[in-house]
């Protein structure tokens, strides 16, 4: 009699735990992703990942790294990929890098500095420069190295898409800065002198998280999945 309330238990122990299971493989994870992801493809990721869990789905939310932030730390993404802010630290996130990507500078055929291989950003200090808006991470980046390098840069136009910005940088407004991925993904770029940075910076991808407790199996096992891509 014993024996057989032990066999019915851990029977119902089996089953309870393969519900559970089951449930956990059927969650959708909610995340967040920022167009320029450099090498990082997203798509070769999710493909791969469904290979081996076709039960586990992706709602994805694609929004600037700052936003993307906001809503992880509101609790609308269970996790994001984006270019880390300067502030990323006062956010209650665990975070994983995966890529740092060298900003260069384009400038107009005619340019004076496109005769250059590299450049000190001193020298851009009498410059027109074309931004992306306030509300994206890569404006704080150049701004504060620009700062840094001791001068204020003269932004003549703000535009977050980097194809509109190299469209700018070739009709002569200004010079701009541009990630090497960007720089590559548009095919307009081809004719546009590009100047390396003697002292050069970087946008920092990271997959980020909110610090909890406990978090679903599907979540952690995408968690430690997509790390195996650094």
């Amino acid at each position: 009699m014993l024996y057989a309330k032990k066999i019915t238990h851990e029977v119902d122990q089996m089953h309870q735990h393969l519900q559970k299971h089951l449930s956990i493989e059927k969650r959708t994870i909610h995340l967040g992703v920022i167009t320029g992801l450099g090498n990082l493809n997203i798509a070769n990721i999710f493909t791969a990942f469904n290979s081996e869990h076709p039960s586990i789905k992706f709602a994805v939310t694609n929004e600037l790294s700052k936003e993307l932030c906001k809503l992880l730390y509101e609790g609308n993404l269970d996790l994001a990929l984006f270019a880390a802010p300067y502030d990323i630290d006062s956010y209650n996130f665990e975070v994983h890098p995966l890529e740092k990507e060298e900003f260069v500078l384009i400038t107009p055929t005619n340019h004076p500095f496109s005769q250059k291989e590299t450049i000190k950003l001193s020298e851009t200090a009498n410059e027109n420069f074309i931004f992306p808006t306030k509300n994206n991470v890569s404006y704080d980046i150049f701004f504060t190295e620009c700062r840094k390098a001791g001068f204020t840069p003269k932004i003549v136009s703000e535009c977050n898409g980097p194809g509109r910005r190299i469209d700018l940088v070739q009709a002569g407004l200004g010079i701009a800065f541009i990630s090497l991925s960007g720089l590559q993904y548009y095919n307009n770029s081809a004719s546009l002198p590009t100047v390396r940075l003697v002292d050069p910076f970087y946008k920092h991808i990271v997959l980020a998280r909110t610090k909890q407790e406990k978090a679903s199996m599907s979540l952690l096992m995408f968690w430690q999945y997509i790390q195996q891509w650094k």
